[in-house]
């Protein structure tokens, strides 16, 4: 797909996104009536996290839309969904938590925080002792409801609430409570082993909570079961099987889950499909409800809506920020080909190859570990340690007495390649630092040297290794400070944001300091760090 297109087609529809958000909520737009209408809650925490997440500068609706959800907050901590104001909303209270945090960390104003605590309050008292979440709460009434008059009705409509594990993993990680890491996995329990709605909306809600989980292989199982075999040439989907029509929402964000279990294939056709729902209306954001041939479907209303919309940015950043990932991947890996073609020169058999690589992990590798992170050979000693970004040589190879850990989502590649890691005593993983695939808090310790800014979501690294550290634990880095970015390394760090960035995720800097210039653009940091 052509780059500048994708660019132009999410500009286009964050232009919708923020011209909806004006007045404080996110509302929909009725294309025959030219009204807006529906302002929601919910869908303007959608807003917060995705701007936050995307933009550097929060623009001004954005900051407002945060104000204005503050000021409708329930002395209980939870949001309405519409217009009732007795009736709160568990589902939508997790959505906006997640936005008012985001707002928090992106600016650190501590008004979007003391909201999103009394989010928590609220959900922390939603939640049945087996792990279910109550769905309602009707303040009028102080009572705690399962449905309430169409809400909710029949067993499978609660699966929605399968994400609100992505709220609590968020608390979780932010604010280290490990009581909302409970509330996760009581809540996955349940919904791990409950009926589901299939229908594509609703089964985009409760897929993406077992994929924050980390339930990949469930997510793929049941996308390649249920909604493969419904995916038409041209990338429609059925809001329900048999329907005329689909809810564009739901089908983009079954797309999104396909994109990121593997099944890239599937998504780019739904792609493709939403392609032209956009293009059916000059606003640039999409309908709610469309034909096949991406038209307006009127059966229901006659609406574009924000969090499609959203969806369908999220979508085409994924494509884009893949098309860069694949050409770094490249480049890594030619990179490492060279090197090893350089180390195994006038080698004459497979075990000299081997011997030679050995030779380079303890002489060279193992030494510049030590020098690089201020350590000597005992100093993991009793301890469980995680190399993040490992490469192929085996950094940790000489540390003494302890469990050690390296992943690196090319470690399969380096195999191929010729690279001995079997022989290094480390036990090593194919995967990515954006989900650490460990329990939390399993390490003592973390080390990265010249690799945090290879990653492809510093945040979200940076969130998992605090994550998989033990309270107390450190996080020991050799940081490659950059004036530009490169193709292998797009991150360009400062001092002020990684400090801002490791406290949003628990961690507090306990030494910085300079070892030396690789070139004039281009000096190294050492960093000591600890899990607080």
């Amino acid at each position: 797909m052509d780059q500048s297109s994708i660019k132009n087609r999410i500009n286009r529809a964050e232009d919708f996104l923020l011209l909806c958000s004006q007045g404080g909520l996110a509302r929909s737009y009725d294309v025959v009536t030219n009204v807006w209408c529906k302002p929601y809650p919910e869908v303007t925490g959608y807003l917060l996290s995705y701007f936050c997440e995307k933009h550097s500068v929060l623009p001004s609706q954005i900051i407002a839309a945060a104000d204005y959800l503050l000021s409708i907050q329930s002395p209980t901590g939870g949001f309405r969904s519409f217009s009732n104001y007795s009736l709160l909303f568990t589902f939508d209270t997790f959505q906006i938590f997640h936005g008012l945090l985001s707002v928090y960390l992106k600016t650190k104003k501590v008004k979007y925080l003391e909201g999103s605590i009394r989010c928590l309050y609220f959900l922390e008292s939603m939640q049945k002792p087996e792990g279910s979440m109550y769905c309602i709460y009707d303040a009028g009434k102080s009572l705690k409801l399962d449905e309430y008059n169409g809400f909710y009705q029949g067993s499978t409509k609660h699966s929605i609430q399968c994400k609100n594990i992505e709220g609590l993993l968020l608390a979780y990680n932010t604010i280290g409570d490990k009581r909302y890491e409970e509330m996760a996995d009581r809540l996955y329990n349940v919904y791990i082993n409950s009926d589901y709605n299939v229908s594509t909306h609703p089964l985009g809600y409760y897929l993406e909570g077992l994929l924050a989980y980390g339930s990949v292989e469930n997510v793929k199982e049941l996308l390649l079961k249920i909604v493969v075999p419904q995916i038409k040439d041209n990338g429609f989907i059925p809001y329900s099987k048999g329907l005329p029509y689909a809810y564009v929402s739901g089908s983009i964000q079954l797309a999104i889950l396909l994109y990121k279990t593997g099944l890239k294939e599937y998504s780019l056709r739904i792609l493709e499909w939403a392609n032209k729902v956009q293009d059916n209306h000059k606003c640039g954001g999409l309908f709610q409800y469309a034909n096949e041939d991406g038209s307006l479907n009127n059966a229901v209303h006659t609406e574009i809506n924000s969090w499609g919309t959203k969806y369908f940015c999220e979508l085409n950043h994924i494509v884009l920020s893949d098309a860069a990932v694949e050409k770094k991947d490249k480049a890594e890996l030619d990179f490492w080909e060279r090197l090893y073609q350089d180390f195994v020169k006038g080698c004459e058999n497979e075990e000299s190859k081997k011997q030679k690589c050995l030779d380079v992990s303890r002489n060279i590798t193992f030494p510049r570990y030590k020098k690089d992170l201020c350590l000597e050979p005992g100093s993991f000693k009793g301890m469980k340690v995680l190399d993040v970004g490992c490469g192929p040589n085996g950094g940790l190879i000489g540390f003494e007495n302890c469990d050690k850990h390296g992943i690196d989502h090319l470690c399969d590649e380096y195999v191929k390649i010729g690279y001995p890691l079997h022989e290094h005593n480390i036990k090593y993983v194919n995967g990515k630092s954006e989900s650490l695939p460990y329990d939390s808090d399993f390490f003592d310790a973390v080390v990265c040297v010249n690799a945090l800014d290879h990653v492809d979501s510093l945040d979200a690294s940076v969130g998992q290794i605090s994550r998989v550290l033990k309270k107390g634990g450190q996080f020991l880095a050799q940081l490659n400070f950059r004036t530009k970015p490169t193709v292998c390394e797009p991150i360009v760090f400062d001092h002020n944001s990684l400090k801002t960035l490791f406290e949003n995720h628990s961690m507090r800097i306990e030494e910085v300091k300079f070892q030396y210039s690789q070139s004039k653009s281009e000096d190294r940091y050492y960093y000591k760090v600890r899990k607080v």
